[in-house]
């Protein structure tokens, strides 16, 4: 997807609810396309004679669902239904991040907003979430952010990720830091 904005949405929005706000905006179903571990579901409806489109993902990557806006008059169908399903605010990773939560699902679900909300361009704040996977004592919340670098695909990033593909004690860790490396060098 070119041009799309990803907005996270609240843990306890369902893929109905984004339906059912599709339904009472006159939406189209579009098309449905069926994930598996590496590649998000997706369900995506458009308006009606436009190239216009809302976006549910279920992101197995990152354990959440969120959705995106593309196309021709992307910035208005996301005001028409950002009043009507609960997102996640850049303040509501900021404050949760604050003191990042001790619980490496929340903090994993913390971070994978971030990641969704991060700029195209590198930016200290986000900067410093990244880190905070990078160096957390859970495997799984590093490889989180190392996930987290293939939606941003900031450059600035590379150094903690071969730090982590050289000395990180997990094995998953090292490997995937190593593939993202190589896929940041190959998207330069």
């Amino acid at each position: 997807m070119q041009n799309v904005k990803r907005v996270p949405i609240a843990p306890d929005v369902t893929e109905d609810d984004v339906a059912q706000v599709a339904y009472f905006e006159n939406l189209d179903n579009h098309d449905y396309i069926e994930g598996d571990e590496k590649t998000p579901t997706e369900t995506v409806y458009n308006v009606p004679g436009e190239e216009t489109f809302l976006h549910y993902i279920e992101d197995e990557m990152l354990g959440i669902s969120y959705i995106a806006f593309s196309g021709e008059n992307a910035e208005n169908l996301e005001k028409k239904v950002a009043d009507k399903v609960k997102t996640v605010k850049p303040a509501d990773v900021a404050r949760a991040l604050k003191s990042p939560p001790k619980d490496p699902e929340k903090l994993r679900r913390t971070l994978a907003h971030a990641f969704l909300l991060a700029p195209p361009k590198h930016d200290e704040t986000f900067d410093k979430y990244f880190r905070i996977g990078f160096e957390h004592a859970d495997p799984d919340v590093r490889r989180q952010a190392v996930v987290g670098v293939g939606y941003v695909g900031w450059p600035e990033l590379a150094e903690p990720l071969r730090e982590l593909a050289e000395n990180d004690p997990d094995t998953d860790v090292k490997r995937d830091a190593k593939a993202m490396l190589k896929a940041l060098k190959g998207a330069k």
